[in-house]
């Protein structure tokens, strides 16, 4: 019998030796994702800015080129077209979603939630026969 009871204490401590193992692994993947998101954070941030500076140079240019074409060809029957004024890519929406959870601004309650049953107060008092 002791045999026996040696063996599934054993096996126990296998038990919690793996899952012990399997917890700092999960740990430790989880420290190395959250610090490659910081990375993918900042690196986002800089194409924004990059791609910024790269539209306003590339609007600075075609207004240029607009200029130079209308002055030296002022007899030109077509008519260039200016393109339609066009977000920034750093104002997409998308990449300046927030994963965070939403924090209430105070303890309070919301009155369209605040439900209140008091039958006795507002319904009218019946006097006499029915």
């Amino acid at each position: 019998m002791f045999p026996f009871m040696m063996f599934i204490f054993l096996c126990f401590l296998g038990v919690l030796a793996t899952l012990y193992h399997m917890l700092r692994t999960q740990e430790k993947n989880f420290h190395q994702l959250e610090e490659e998101h910081a990375q993918l954070r900042v690196l986002l941030r800089a194409m924004e800015s990059r791609l910024d500076e790269l539209e306003i140079n590339a609007s600075a240019q075609d207004t240029a080129c607009a200029a130079a074409e209308g002055s030296g060809n002022a007899n030109r029957g077509a008519v260039r077209l200016a393109p339609r004024h066009a977000q920034r890519p750093s104002d997409d929406d998308l990449l300046h979603l927030d994963f965070d959870s939403p924090v209430p601004p105070d303890n309070t309650v919301d009155p369209a939630l605040d439900l209140h049953f008091d039958p006795g107060e507002n319904t009218p008092q019946q006097t006499g026969p029915r």
